[in-house]
């Protein structure tokens, strides 16, 4: 009786473990391409306005 309690709580914690390992990498994957994202805009930004002020000169 006992043994099987530890044994579905063992297999539900293991569960728990596998769906974590899934999901939070792709997490940091969402996390990283999201600050990616902004520092490309950021940089495409800028580089416009550059050019743009560079133009106007």
């Amino acid at each position: 009786m006992i043994i099987s309690i530890v044994h579905s709580h063992a297999a539900k914690v293991l569960g728990a473990g596998r769906h974590a390992y899934i999901i939070i990498p792709t997490l940091h994957v969402y996390v990283n391409s999201g600050l990616l994202v902004l520092v490309l805009g950021h940089v495409n930004f800028f580089g416009k306005v550059h050019n743009e002020s560079a133009g106007l000169q």
